[in-house]
């Protein structure tokens, strides 16, 4: 009788972190990467791609994972974002593994760190 508790313990277990690993994938994958590169850190904190998530979507949009962490603080926010190289554009798709209902194409509004991380992953579109 225990092992059989035991067993169905581990098998609830096993399904809440299946479940979880659904309903949050970004969070998941995000915080299980190696591979980020940050840009230059700004006076409103540091922004960081994973390089091995840039993925084209056609000849002038890509898609990538980043995450944010604001100055003076250790929360990092995550963030799944199309960018559109062409017009410097970009979209957030997810933000901390919610998605985002309806994303808005929008400009960086001079924020340096979004500059750069548009400059530099847009130039993987190039090569």
């Amino acid at each position: 009788m225990f092992i059989k508790q035991l067993s169905i313990s581990f098998l609830i277990f096993n399904m809440f972190i299946l479940i979880n690993q659904f309903i949050n994938p970004l969070e998941s994958y995000a915080s299980n990467i190696n591979n980020w590169v940050s840009v230059r850190p700004s006076k409103n904190g540091e922004q960081s791609y994973d390089i091995d998530s840039i993925t084209k979507i056609n000849e002038h949009k890509i898609t990538l994972f980043s995450k944010y962490i604001p100055k003076g603080t250790q929360e990092e926010i995550t963030y799944k974002m199309n960018i559109n190289c062409n017009d410097k554009l970009f979209q957030d798709i997810s933000i901390n593994g919610s998605s985002v209902i309806k994303p808005v194409w929008q400009n960086s509004h001079g924020d340096i760190l979004l500059e750069e991380l548009i400059d530099e992953t847009c130039n993987f579109i190039k090569n």
